[in-house]
């Protein structure tokens, strides 16, 4: 590494093994020590990359760091990233205890929380991250309830994981994750949490509150995902947040027909009167995350209402 850094003439490193196993916690303290020393001697950095320490059984006083002794890391390496935690039904309530417990330890500009452009789903059993646009794939899913679908016919259209109907929770801001949201049935039932500028205004408040060195976002080069960088740079030149929440507005389904007349129940469905000719007709649902929209769409072919033979 020494080597290349050098040949490169990079400014320095940045070294992050995310899963370590806890039996190596020493060999890796000794790694980065050795490897600090070695860029510090050519005037280079070293930066870290680290999974945030885990609050044991929710008890703040029961940190578990892992493979990562953060206080001798610390005093190594010149910036520690604290990655992001994905479950977003613990964020608000771990994260200042974990930063309280971090800057007990270590300077405070040292460390700098990392914000993800991604959005996060929970099952039962695991974690996942998804790009905006497979999230949104999923909450803009549709389907027709009604058995018949002809001519002049009120036919029935749901939003498969958002119809609050089918007791679902809908598109909704969940003020206890700052997070824009949706639960649906899978397996069990999931959750998925977006992320947008919204969420990252109320994360950014953590830099502020503790007084960190910097913020940083989670590579995203590979997916189209939000633009997240507006509220940071307003908050590094002005040093001020407001906490805004999407209009509640913006966050209901809209439904759309190319014939016909479509009403919206405001609760993830919609009655569609089909047109008086049969045909083709293209059905479509919108849903935002309170910045961008997104659609899906299905065609429905009417057939010609029966004729009674008299």
């Amino acid at each position: 590494i020494l080597r290349m850094v050098s040949q490169l003439s990079l400014s320095g490193i940045d070294i992050a093994y995310l899963d370590l196993d806890k039996k190596h916690r020493s060999s890796f303290t000794l790694f980065v020590t050795e490897l600090a020393n070695g860029l510090h001697r050519q005037g280079k950095q070293l930066t870290l990359t680290l999974p945030a320490p885990k609050i044991m059984a929710r008890n703040p006083n029961q940190i578990d760091e892992g493979a990562y002794d953060w206080e001798l890391l610390g005093q190594q390496a010149d910036i520690l990233k604290i990655w992001p935690i994905r479950d977003q039904s613990l964020y608000r309530l771990d994260v200042p205890i974990i930063l309280t417990y971090l800057t007990e330890l270590i300077d405070r500009k040292k460390l700098v929380l990392i914000l993800t452009p991604y959005a996060s789903e929970k099952s039962l059993i695991s974690i996942r991250s998804l790009t905006m646009l497979d999230a949104m794939a999923i909450a803009t899913r549709l389907a027709i309830r009604s058995e018949t679908i002809r001519a002049g016919e009120e036919i029935d259209l749901i939003g498969t994981n958002i119809d609050k109907d089918e007791g679902l929770s809908g598109i909704l801001w969940q003020p206890e994750t700052a997070t824009v949201a949706f639960t649906y049935k899978s397996n069990g039932g999931r959750t998925i949490w977006l992320e947008n500028i919204y969420s990252a205004i109320f994360k950014l408040e953590y830099v502020s509150i503790f007084r960190l060195g910097g913020v940083g976002i989670e590579n995203g080069s590979e997916s189209i995902i939000p633009n997240l960088w507006p509220p940071i740079i307003e908050f590094i030149n002005s040093g001020q947040l407001e906490l805004l929440q999407p209009n509640p507005e913006t966050l209901a389904p809209k439904w759309w027909a190319s014939g016909g007349v479509i009403m919206s129940n405001q609760r993830g469905g919609a009655i569609w009167t089909a047109p008086s000719t049969a045909g083709k007709y293209r059905i479509a649902l919108t849903i935002s995350d309170g910045v961008d929209q997104f659609i899906n769409d299905l065609t429905i072919n009417i057939q010609e209402l029966k004729k009674l033979k008299i």
